[in-house]
């Protein structure tokens, strides 16, 4: 495990031996370690669809096709929106910047615009000397990837909630710690491991929620159970839930790029991702765009 200390240079390698606490802090640093991304997922169980590929341009450009290059969306989304909806100014707004009312001035500037914020950001963390992030210091929809369906693409892409779950509403010493600034484990962490996903390093481990686990939706978490449908007051599944999940992280990008669930009535259900090429720049064949 790597001590805490202030982030004043480049990131170095990540710990070769991660333990749990390890994996927590790669789970929260993917909006950091990567501004473009290009992969291929495919989903089974109750996520289950055709296989895609994807090419992410933080903060807001997305291109999914299928394998055969079919289009299944291309677009530019509104930053801090994960779903692409209008945002509406007001008349003080525009009369300080009348460019917000033209979509393509917001288009092009919203890159400039989310990269100096995230630079102020960074220095707010606090990052390990590999570049790890031990504590987040911002909202958890901050830094969401551009979405396509829905919310568990988002989380794949950002696997906060499986490092810090919810304070208890209800327990005046969780409010207490909540106020204090301190983080309640969204999951058990077990069985860490260094592996290679894909030709790629990943970390894996077998992950059990706690009463704190807190997904981004929880009609489609990472790691569907019976707290998430209970954070949706249903039952989602006749049969009984997952014993726990496998789960890696690619260690370049901390994308979660594989879940399985582990016992219960969808075994094996979960998702796959071959990260293709992931960076701060394309390669001179990306990103394929056809809109503006």
């Amino acid at each position: 495990m790597v001590t805490p200390t202030a982030h004043n240079g480049p990131m170095s390698l990540a710990p070769t031996v991660p333990d749990a606490e390890d994996f927590r802090a790669l789970a929260r640093s993917s909006p950091w370690r990567w501004r473009t991304v290009r992969f291929t997922a495919q989903w089974t169980g109750p996520y289950s669809d055709g296989p895609v590929r994807a090419w992410i341009e933080r903060p807001n450009r997305i291109r999914v096709e299928t394998l055969d290059g079919r289009e299944l969306l291309d677009e530019r989304q509104v930053v801090g929106s994960s779903t692409g909806f209008l945002i509406a100014f007001d008349a003080e707004a525009l009369a300080r910047e009348p460019e917000l009312a033209d979509p393509a001035y917001r288009a092009r500037t919203a890159g400039d615009r989310y990269r100096e914020e995230q630079s102020r950001r960074l220095a707010e963390m606090v990052i390990d000397d590999a570049g790890l992030v031990r504590r987040r210091t911002t909202d958890r929809d901050d830094h969401d990837a551009p979405m396509y369906q829905n919310y568990h693409w988002v989380a794949m892409l950002d696997p906060l909630e499986l490092a810090d779950g919810q304070h208890d509403q209800d327990d005046p010493d969780a409010l207490a710690a909540l106020v204090a600034g301190e983080v309640v484990a969204g999951t058990a962490i077990e069985e860490v491991r260094a592996v290679e996903h894909e030709g790629r390093p990943a970390w894996e481990a077998v992950l059990r929620t706690t009463p704190a686990y807190d997904p981004r939706c929880a009609c489609c978490a990472l790691l569907p159970g019976e707290v998430a449908d209970l954070a949706e007051d249903r039952r989602s599944r006749a049969g009984a839930y997952a014993d726990a999940y496998r789960v890696r992280l690619d260690v370049g990008t901390g994308i979660c790029v594989f879940t399985e669930e582990l016992g219960g009535e969808h075994a094996g259900a979960g998702h796959h991702v071959r990260i293709e090429s992931a960076g701060q720049t394309w390669g001179p064949e990306d990103p394929p765009w056809r809109t503006g």
